[in-house]
């Protein structure tokens, strides 16, 4: 069954809609989310093994793209190695030639790399990750190039998960639905890890498989208000009902969003159920432990006025503010434009 845009992953990265991670942004950064530079978190440990889990689990294996070695290269290293990779002036193919040793030298320097250490003694410490540099050289920067232990700890995590919920196996499930809608007339976007179809009840409940370092414990404080999920769920369940219109499913409900969290230290799998409440809230913001928290209807509103104004600094409504006390709470009122 086919549901939603059926383009790659990459196409669906460059339409050019907001999604729930820059509204994510525009919560916690303001307007700098959209101007400001964007950092590169594709290497991150978490990030590399969450998509590894999502691709076992709802594509039944490893992405196509994926090339093993043994160690990858981290932090200073690995932003050195993908800089070369993308300079257009040098001497060799080879990234680490010799014949490349200003270019290495103008890299290093940038991040202070081994700062007091000669060219030559930087490539010696570079070349300890020549298969990286070689793999990358060969498969591109396309490539999800990943450690053994990011591809062990991935099978772990999809281990645990299937053996906890077997219907994942089901040929209900639906993976990588890629979906565009309109909401507050903002077009967006949005890729949902998976759906469960029931065709009895004609319901479906979308997913979010979420791989967090820390336990199932914290999953509130942690993942669902710092991290924003709350406008993940809300703003997908929303998509996700636009895109039935028109296919096969049109006239199913969609419930409220499931968020299928399996720890990487405990991998204890469980199912997080927004609520009715949390579903509202996530739309229209609210306000908890005294702290006020915009909702994707708010967040849009920002998002236009931003697109509007390209030039502004201030978030919106904070262009002008006093000090003033609510619940005994000493906070910012809004009074701009």
């Amino acid at each position: 069954m086919k549901l939603g845009l059926q383009i790659t992953e990459k196409a669906y990265r460059k339409l050019p809609y907001p999604s729930y991670s820059l509204l994510s942004g525009l919560s916690k950064e303001g307007p700098i989310s959209m101007y400001g530079l964007k950092q590169d978190i594709s290497d991150l440990d978490s990030i590399i093994i969450g998509s590894l889990t999502d691709s076992l689990v709802t594509d039944g294996g490893p992405p196509d793209n994926m090339v093993i070695i043994d160690k990858k290269p981290s932090n200073k290293a690995l932003a050195i190695i993908k800089a070369l990779a993308l300079r257009t002036d040098l001497k060799a193919p080879y990234l680490l030639s010799v014949k490349n040793e200003q270019l290495i030298k103008e890299e290093c320097d940038k991040l202070e790399y081994y700062k007091a250490a000669n060219v030559a003694t930087r490539i010696v410490h570079l070349k300890k990750y020549n298969k990286f540099v070689k793999a990358l050289m060969l498969h591109g920067e396309d490539a999800m190039i990943v450690s053994s232990y990011h591809w062990w700890e991935a099978n772990s995590l999809a281990d645990a998960l299937f053996a906890t919920y077997p219907f994942l196996k089901g040929p209900d499930i639906i993976g990588q639905v890629k979906i565009i809608g309109k909401v507050k007339g903002v077009e967006i976007k949005g890729m949902l890890d998976f759906i469960e179809i029931n065709h009895v009840d004609k319901t479906i409940i979308p997913y979010d498989l979420k791989t967090g370092i820390g336990s199932h414990n914290n999953f509130f404080e942690t993942g669902f208000l710092r991290w924003k999920y709350y406008i993940q769920s809300s703003l997908y369940k929303e998509l996700l009902t636009q895109s039935l219109g028109g296919t096969e499913l049109e006239g199913y409900k969609v419930k409220n969003f499931r968020f299928m969290f399996c720890g990487r230290t405990d991998k204890l799998p469980i199912i997080y159920r927004v609520t009715d409440k949390w579903h509202r809230a996530g739309l229209e913001g609210f306000k908890i432990h005294g702290r006020i928290h915009a909702g994707v209807y708010e967040l849009l509103g920002n998002y236009t006025y931003y697109i509007e104004n390209p030039n502004t600094l201030y978030r919106k409504g904070f262009n002008e503010a006093v000090i003033d006390f609510d619940d005994d709470l000493c906070k910012l009122e809004r009074h701009g434009k």
